[in-house]
């Protein structure tokens, strides 16, 4: 009995560890799957294929770890209010809380680390076979080529020490008076303001990132949010229908060059005519490969399998839109009720308490008490927002200010283009921690807590009320999740991080208003689009 009321029973530690051991195989399959998927064949680095799916597993990781957080935390009371046995002394709560902090601190460093050095060094570590020869150069032995990677990498390890004597010199806001006004608006939070430098380098580096991020996130997530389930509805044009189509366009190119060739046979031909005529015969050619490999793919095992998969594309895309559709409600209602009923922005636009319903919070709140279907859920809107950005890199490429860098295709993106994607992932899901405290504030903050309320009546009776935990209930009576405990603390001690997120959410709302209107008018997609384009081709025959 002793043992029931001071530390946590086994079913507690078992219910944290075993979704993190299930999170990391799968997260690890995923992410080695998911870089050999796009990879290019030819040429592959085994190395660099490792530090990119090491790269994308960690990030990953710190997004799935969140249930596990918020499950903690909700294990700690039970539904009329009262605390478990085992948790009932403060000891026993903050052994759990510092528990959970070291592990994102833990995760956070390796994400800093992925960042700063390994995916800069494995971008300048690699090459593309025999490009030294066919510039003149001997081949860069391994030693050459890590050493070179160091020196270019040094950059980022110089930009990380910048942030990190930021996060030590740079003066925060310092916790309210005690009984003031201000003091009343943040005793939810005002016991945690007090922190170690080194927790503070942590948050403006996190920060710091996550604000790249949210640059990609509105560029990628918001247009792929509505265009990749709008695409999955609305099917792919099939490989019979595009073989059709080059059919008859070979069909009036050969009309108009037989046409030319009869004309230069018969009359005087001006040589804008036989230029005219090599591209007609070069567009020809093109076409002539394209029919040859659609006539291939015709027999491919997928196409053949295409029909079948069919309603399971239209199941997902179904299962996306719905969750698109939540999202954009959740964040648009959480913005104006930040416009309208948080502390300002001089806090971040931090909001105690949600004045106005949110369909995602509601939705995580309820399947909180069946878990795991709370964590189900909560992976089904990381995978649509992941998923999302994904579709939107492959359809528009890898982008800096809008100039495309590499294209993302199955089987032929090269090692530098995916390392940069999975560096703009790496960003994205930085940035979606912040972001999912404003899609589901509530259960982010508390999870599925109840508090008890008593409120004396004129009768001298007591009325007892058992109320969702928020950030008006009585001090020690609710236990913030550590997530929204790293983040809510830094958006008071340096607003202007939380303030820019504030109007990016903003932005990120614009952005899948846009890829809606252009989804709605876009040609459908191709069945097949991993077939070799000409790019492609040139890139092959430089390989060889």
């Amino acid at each position: 009995m002793l043992f029931m009321e001071n530390v946590a029973p086994p079913s507690f530690f078992a219910a944290k560890w075993i979704p993190i051991i299930i999170s990391l195989l799968v997260v690890s399959t995923v992410s080695w799957l998911y870089v050999l998927y796009y990879q290019r064949s030819t040429g592959r680095s085994w190395l660099v294929s490792a530090m990119v799916a090491f790269s994308l597993s960690v990030t990953l990781l710190v997004l799935v770890i969140i249930p596990v957080d918020v499950y903690a935390i909700s294990s700690m009371k039970h539904k009329d209010g009262t605390f478990e046995p085992w948790a009932s002394r403060n000891a026993t709560r903050e052994h759990i809380e510092n528990t959970i902090m070291t592990g994102y601190y833990v995760l956070y460093t390796l994400v800093f680390f992925v960042v700063f050095f390994l995916l800069p060094f494995a971008y300048f570590f690699y090459r593309e076979p025999k490009a030294n020869e066919e510039r003149g150069r001997p081949e860069l032995t391994a030693r050459q080529r890590a050493r070179t990677a160091v020196k270019y990498s040094m950059l980022f390890v110089v930009l990380f020490f910048v942030l990190v004597a930021l996060g030590l010199l740079v003066p925060f806001a310092p916790p309210p008076p005690v009984n003031s006004t201000a003091w009343h608006k943040f005793e939810f939070l005002v016991e945690e303001l007090e922190t170690e430098s080194g927790e503070d380098v942590i948050s403006i580096l996190l920060y710091s990132l996550s604000l790249v991020g949210m640059c990609a996130v509105v560029g990628y997530t918001g247009l792929g949010l509505s265009l990749w389930p709008i695409r999955l509805l609305r099917g792919q044009e099939s490989v019979q229908e595009q073989r059709e189509d080059v059919r008859q366009e070979r069909r009036r190119l050969q009309l108009q060059i037989n046409t030319l060739r009869d004309q230069a046979n018969y009359s005087t031909f001006p040589s804008w005519q036989v230029d005219r005529l090599n591209s007609l015969e070069r567009e020809e050619a093109v076409l002539g490969r394209r029919e040859t490999e659609l006539n291939e793919a015709v027999g491919n095992w997928m196409n053949r399998c295409s029909g079948f998969f069919r309603p399971f594309e239209v199941v997902l895309g179904i299962t996306v839109l719905v969750t698109g559709a939540v999202t954009f409600t959740a964040l648009l209602l959480s913005n104006i009720d930040k416009a309208l009923h948080s502390l300002g922005m001089k806090t971040g636009y931090i909001l105690p308490e949600r004045q106005l319903p949110n369909p995602m919070d509601w939705l995580l709140s309820e399947s909180d008490r069946l878990y795991p279907l709370d964590y189900i859920l909560y992976l089904v809107l990381i995978f649509t927002l992941v998923g999302a950005t994904v579709s939107c890199i492959q359809d528009i490429g890898v982008r800096v200010f809008a100039v495309k860098l590499y294209s993302i295709r199955p089987g032929r993106t090269p090692a530098h283009g995916l390392i940069l994607l999975v560096l703009s992932l790496v960003y994205v899901l930085l940035a979606l921690n912040v972001l999912l405290l404003s899609i589901a504030p509530q259960y982010t903050m508390y999870g599925d807590q109840h508090y008890i309320k008593d409120e004396v009546q004129p009768d001298n009776s007591v009325k007892r009320e058992v109320l969702p935990c928020t950030a008006s209930a009585p001090a020690g009576e609710c236990v913030l999740s550590r997530m929204a405990l790293l983040l809510l603390r830094f958006s008071y001690k340096a607003w202007i991080f939380g303030a820019v997120f504030y109007w990016a959410t903003w932005l990120f709302l614009l952005s899948v208003v846009m890829g809606f209107f252009i989804a709605l008018y876009r040609r459908r997609p191709r069945q097949g689009a991993g077939l070799p384009t000409e790019e492609d081709r040139l890139l092959d025959n430089v390989d060889a």
